[in-house]
C-alpha cells in the first residue's frame, strides 16, 4: 500500500488520537514514533480477573513482511523462549485437523506434565472443562506420554471446532473447586469494556461479539 503525502498525514493525525484515546501523552507518542517501546501504565480491568497494561511502538514495513515475522518466522523460537513452536490451524477454512496440532508437545518435563495430566480434577493447575477432565480420567493412570499429549491435541482440536461453531458460547468453562470460570464470559466482558474497539472498529467489534454469525463482507 502506497500513501502518499496527504494519506500519510491523515494517518499520523489517526494513530496521534487512538493513542491519547488510550490515555498516552504527547510525550509518549512522541517516543513511540521515534521508534521507541512506550509502557503506558496499567489500564482499568474489565473484570477482577484481568491485568491489563497498555503498550505502544512503531513498526515501520510492509503489512505481509510484519505479518510474516509475527505469525510465521521460525527465528521466533530463538529469540523468545516462551514459543516452542509456531502454525496455523485450518490453513483451508476448514475444521481442522489433528496434524493441525502436532507441534504441541509436553515437554521438556514429561515426567511432571504427565503426571499433571493424570491428575487432572476441578481446582488443578490446569485450565480444563469437566468433560476435558473425564476425557484425560478415561486414558487411565497408566496412560503413556504418547497417549496423553495425543488426547491433548485432540482437546485443543474439539475446542477450535466448538469456537468455529458457536463462538464465544462454544468456549467451555474451565473447572474449578468451587465454581466453574467462564473464559467466553470473560473475552465478552473485556470486548465490551474496550471502548477503542467499539469505537474505530465498529464492524469488527460486532463480528467479535457475533462470530460466527453476521459474517461481515469480505471477512
Amino acid at each position: 500500500l502506497q500513501l502518499n503525502k496527504s494519506s500519510r498525514r491523515n494517518m499520523s493525525s489517526l494513530i496521534d488520537e487512538v493513542l491519547k484515546e488510550a490515555g498516552f501523552s504527547d510525550a509518549a507518542i512522541a517516543d513511540v514514533k521515534a521508534g521507541k517501546l512506550h509502557y503506558g501504565g496499567s489500564l482499568d480491568a474489565a473484570s477482577d480477573k484481568e491485568l491489563s497494561v497498555k503498550l505502544a511502538f512503531h513498526v515501520q514495513g510492509k503489512i505481509d513482511n510484519i505479518k510474516l515475522v509475527f505469525l510465521h518466522l521460525p527465528a521466533k523460537k530463538k529469540y523468545d523462549p516462551t514459543v516452542g513452536d509456531l502454525g496455523m490451524i485450518a490453513t483451508d477454512g476448514g475444521d481442522g485437523t489433528l496434524e493441525d496440532f502436532a507441534g504441541i508437545k509436553l515437554s521438556p518435563n514429561e515426567v511432571t506434565m504427565d503426571k499433571l495430566y493424570s491428575n487432572a480434577a476441578p481446582g488443578s493447575d490446569l485450565n480444563l472443562s469437566k468433560d476435558e477432565i473425564e476425557t484425560f480420567k478415561k486414558l487411565g493412570k497408566k496412560a503413556t506420554h504418547e497417549e496423553i499429549e495425543n488426547c491433548l491435541r485432540q482437546v485443543l482440536l474439539d475446542r477450535f471446532r466448538a469456537y468455529k461453531k458457536d463462538g464465544l458460547a462454544g468456549i467451555k468453562p474451565y473447572a474449578r473447586s468451587k465454581k466453574e470460570f467462564s473464559a467466553g464470559e470473560e473475552l465478552k466482558n473485556q470486548i465490551l469494556h474496550g471502548p477503542i474497539l467499539k469505537k474505530r472498529s465498529p464492524t469488527f467489534y460486532k463480528y467479535a461479539l457475533d462470530y460466527p454469525n453476521n459474517k461481515p463482507e469480505g471477512a
